[in-house]
């Protein structure tokens, strides 16, 4: 991100304090080898720190039946479990950001974040969040029996005429319209989100914060602007070694046109261990 950045850019950690200091100063570092060697001079900071601790403290009751809900019930698959992935629907309370910019730590930016800013300029009064689509077939199975009740839905299956649902290692989001919106609120209840799980028939989720936003949009497409893909190209190919998908299926939805920009680096095993820091980017007025 720093070789191609332009402009004033406020970045905030949100983790442990072990992990938010490293983060302080691996930035710190790279500014300082940038400016040594004059590729971008002119390139200005802001870290701010959020202990995970002292967040949940304030947010506890409004992620914890998150987790309650979407948590995996599976050894394997537990990596999501952490009430730290759902923080970020609760975030229009502990921050008074207007809009912003999250990115997991293992995002490889290839271009001016600033032209990712700029699809803040598609959003409608309603659009809380943007993503890319997930390029695996991960919401495949997960939505089969709805589809095998409905024949027309096209809801986990490919594009470009599928909704394969979203990826959550990158998306913006709108704290000023989630504060806002009233549809929003009631959609992120509790007794709503139970509602969803029996409708669609959601009943292994395992990917946090992802899976909300999948199962969110399923129903309400409003909140949600879709990114070009060339925003996180996702490299993992875990579902190529499972046998209930075919290569020709998995091919379908890693279909792939554009130029990538924003490379997801998560190429290993995806019940491996948990990021321990989630950035967050702020830009400033340039």
């Amino acid at each position: 991100m720093t070789k191609h950045s332009t402009g004033p850019i406020e970045l905030h950690f949100l983790g442990d304090q072990e992990s938010i200091e490293i983060a302080r100063e691996t930035v710190e570092k790279v500014l300082m080898s940038y400016r040594s060697t004059q590729l971008n001079d002119d390139l200005m900071y802001k870290v701010t720190g959020h202990d995970v601790a002292s967040v949940l403290q304030l947010v506890n009751s409004d992620v914890k039946y998150l987790r309650e809900i979407f948590m995996s019930r599976t050894l394997k698959q537990k990596q999501f479990n952490d009430l730290f992935y759902f923080i970020p629907f609760a975030l229009h309370k502990i921050s008074n950001v207007e809009k912003l910019i999250k990115m997991d730590v293992d995002m490889r930016l290839m271009s001016d974040i600033r032209r990712l800013w700029e699809e803040f300029d598609k959003f409608t009064p309603e659009v809380i969040f943007a993503l890319a689509l997930e390029q695996q077939s991960t919401y495949y199975r997960q939505f089969a029996k709805y589809r095998a009740l409905w024949n027309d839905t096209v809801v986990g299956a490919p594009p470009p005429n599928g909704r394969p649902g979203y990826n959550g290692g990158l998306y913006l989001m709108n704290l000023e319209n989630m504060r806002k919106s009233t549809l929003y609120k009631a959609a992120i209840q509790e007794q709503f989100l139970r509602k969803l799980i029996r409708k669609y028939y959601f009943t292994t989720p395992h990917l946090g914060d992802q899976d909300v936003m999948t199962l969110l949009s399923m129903e309400y497409q409003n909140l949600f602007l879709t990114l070009p893909c060339t925003w996180n190209r996702q490299q993992c190919r875990v579902f190529t070694r499972i046998n209930f998908v075919s290569i020709i299926l998995f091919q379908q939805y890693a279909r792939f046109m554009s130029k990538t920009v924003v490379l997801n680096l998560w190429l290993a095993d995806p019940w491996g261990s948990a990021n321990v820091v989630l950035g967050v980017y702020e830009l400033s007025p340039k």
